[in-house]
């Protein structure tokens, strides 16, 4: 995986590739670094290819893996983001964090 934040840590694009696909790999999560921890960053997936190679993920995600999804900077860098499950070879997928709040904001919750 590489990453790259911006200088304010405000936004981020993470690119994820498998060379190999692996059987049954279980659950992997990927602890970023460089964000900002008092922020909140939404995740798009902006590699649409990857899109419909996602399988396998818990129910609380969508199908496309986190992809809209909220969450606070010190969770993505201590409890990491669960990678999607990648079916087939040379599969690789694009994420672009860009922050949408302070946790202290009343909508952190919803």
């Amino acid at each position: 995986a590489w990453m790259v934040v911006s200088e304010d840590r405000r936004t981020a694009f993470l690119t994820y590739v498998q060379p190999l696909a692996r059987p049954n790999p279980g659950l992997r999560f990927l602890h970023l670094s460089g964000l900002a921890p008092e922020l909140r960053y939404q995740i798009d997936c902006v590699i649409a290819s990857a899109k419909e190679h996602f399988s396998g993920v818990p129910s609380a995600w969508s199908e496309k893996g986190p992809d809209g999804r909220v969450f606070g900077g010190d969770e993505l860098m201590h409890a990491g983001v669960m990678l999607p499950i990648l079916m087939g070879d040379s599969q690789s997928f694009g994420w672009y964090l860009h922050a949408v709040g302070e946790k202290g904001e009343d909508s952190w919750q919803k």
